[in-house]
């Protein structure tokens, strides 16, 4: 599932066709939460689970998501006011971090959510999801000064997908994130951070992005690294049955 470069447009950010692969398995999500709707970004890692973070499940006082709907691939301008386009499938329910109920001091370092979908997601060859494989502290570290790039849905694109790259700039091991600088917005909460490998021929997932704050050593956006841990809960979650009504359940 390599990279397609060529389908980036003209001003080399956007893309074209997004039926290709890594980006046919990108998505946008569409949450109602707390009395409004969100918009964020998830990316499949198999057929039915979506990759997202928990501050698009889960909101400050605890209440979660009621509603959530993903749109495998969408890649077309539109206006909200005026309706919300079709070809979205529902969730049937989502995982988010326990430290998003209490919002501890290292809730955002827990920042990743699953969500389930009611049917699969038949990606057109030759995509694929993205394989959810743990990162090690050697693998991880050898992401710094490594470029790596980023598809999500920024607000001001209106519904189409934004392509970014940029270089790793540090990351925290041990807290599970990686710092970096690359484009990004409101609507990218949740978006694949990943990198092509040449040995593999293929792409690797390497994290979640889920804020751009002044945090860090002088880095002002993060990702959740896919650590040994993080990887855990969400195969374990995977796994877990669910009530048949939408609900959120901690990952």
């Amino acid at each position: 599932m390599g990279r397609a470069p060529e389908d980036q447009d003209a001003d080399g950010d956007g893309l074209g066709r997004t039926s290709m692969p890594p980006y046919s398995a990108i998505g946008m999500v569409r949450v109602q939460i707390a009395g409004g709707w969100a918009v964020g970004t998830g990316a499949l890692i198999d057929p039915q689970h979506v990759l997202t973070c928990s501050h698009l499940l889960v909101a400050r006082g605890g209440e979660v998501a009621t509603q959530i709907s993903f749109y495998p691939g969408f890649n077309r301008a539109f206006h909200p006011a005026l309706g919300w386009p079709g070809g979205s499938i529902a969730a049937v329910c989502a995982f988010a971090a326990p430290e998003y109920w209490t919002w501890d001091a290292a809730y955002h370092t827990w920042d990743v959510g699953l969500i389930r979908l009611s049917a699969p997601v038949a990606i057109p060859p030759p995509g694929a999801p993205f394989p959810l494989q743990a990162l090690n502290e050697q693998a991880a570290g050898a992401l710094v000064k490594r470029r790596i790039d980023i598809a999500g849905y920024p607000r001001d694109r209106n519904g189409e997908m934004h392509w970014d790259s940029c270089v790793v700039e540090g990351l925290s091991f041990p807290d599970r994130l990686l710092y970096h600088q690359l484009d990004s917005m409101n609507g990218d909460s949740g978006a694949p951070m990943y990198y092509y490998d040449a040995l593999a021929d293929s792409v690797r997932l390497c994290g979640v992005h889920i804020q751009g704050l002044g945090v860090g050593e002088n880095f002002d956006k993060m990702a959740v690294l896919l650590t040994p841990e993080v990887t855990a809960r969400l195969t374990t979650a995977r796994r877990k049955a669910d009530a048949g009504a939408f609900a959120v359940y901690q990952l």
